[in-house]
């Protein structure tokens, strides 16, 4: 397995990949530091200074984990020379240059990193949703939201989230949440949006959206904000009888129905969703089914968000056009 691109989740996605049985592990990584500290944490991996020699080593699998603006063509380059491609979300930066790789991905496997689709959490709403136990949902509220200069160690400018045009803004950063939500309630036929950037952080990507999500199921609000100091990640959704609330940060879904019943979920880390994520992708590749998390399913993302930079920009209520 050729993992692409050694920053902080390439790391994590590193050692879960080399805990997997079976796997023989090869990094790519054109900075030099960052695959000297791959060297040193991983010694028994093969290790390259692009994802073209790495390619060469004739992988079964590429993992790409390179900031959002390369992984499209990564993805179509990786696609020429093996069946089985994992990419960290988002797919693309833009829906036309996702739906231009259904050509490359005919008949092979793509699994887009979307972890919290992997998670126990999810799995817990998702089966609420469908068994009708609390009745039918009524409407959702979804909230993501952190401080970007705490992600890294260094200026937070210096990476891809400060910059629109290398897949920075909260739309595409927080685009888990969008994923989720399309595949808990059906992806929405229409949608209203506000961004805003209030110049705080000094990057030329949105600080803030604030969506409205409107589909024949449900209907929803969204909150992202990169300002908020304090960390919190919740969907909250309203059923008939009751209501439910998924805390994905401290991997806890909760039931208020006044009755008393327990957590559903209790505990999980995010770790656990990481590793849940990369054994699907493994299992996809030595023959399983496929992804959940597949080209087509970010594509229906990537629409959405398109959708809402169209309702920002015309300050309408925009349809959502699925190519």
């Amino acid at each position: 397995m050729l993992l692409v691109g050694y920053g902080s989740v390439g790391r994590r996605h590193a050692s879960n990949l080399e805990s997997a049985r079976g796997v023989r592990l090869g990094i790519a990584e054109p900075d030099g530091v960052a695959r000297s500290s791959a060297a040193t944490r991983h010694p028994r991996a093969s290790l390259f200074a692009s994802l073209e020699e790495g390619l060469r080593w004739e992988p079964d699998g590429v993992a790409i984990c390179t900031p959002s603006h390369l992984h499209a063509d990564m993805v179509r380059q990786a696609l020429e020379h093996t069946q089985h491609v994992f990419v960290e979300k988002p797919l693309a930066i833009e829906r036309d240059a996702a739906t231009s790789l259904r050509g490359p991905a005919k008949g092979a496997r793509v699994t887009v990193g979307y972890n919290w689709r992997y998670s126990r959490g999810f799995e817990a709403v998702r089966e609420a949703v469908r068994s009708g136990r609390l009745g039918a949902p009524i409407d959702f509220l979804s909230y993501a939201a952190s401080y970007l200069p705490a992600w890294r160690e260094k200026d937070h400018r210096a990476y891809y989230s400060a910059r629109a045009a290398e897949g920075g803004g909260v739309l595409l950063d927080f685009s888990h949440e969008t994923n989720y939500l399309a595949a808990l309630f059906e992806a929405p036929g229409a949608v209203t949006c506000s961004l805003r950037n209030s110049g705080t952080l000094g990057i030329d990507a949105e600080e803030v959206a604030d969506i409205a999500w409107s589909s024949d199921r449900v209907s929803g609000l969204c909150h992202f904000d990169y300002l908020s100091r304090a960390r919190r990640r919740t969907l909250r959704v309203l059923f008939e009888r009751g209501v439910l609330e998924w805390d994905l940060e401290h991997g806890r879904v909760a039931v208020e129905d006044g009755s008393g019943t327990p957590p559903l979920v209790e505990g999980e880390t995010v770790e656990e969703t990481y590793v849940r994520e990369i054994d699907s992708f493994l299992r996809v590749l030595r023959g399983g089914d496929g992804s959940p998390t597949d080209l087509e399913d970010s594509i229906r993302t990537l629409a959405v968000i398109e959708a809402c930079r169209r309702a920002d920009q015309t300050k309408a209520h925009v349809r959502v056009e699925f190519p």
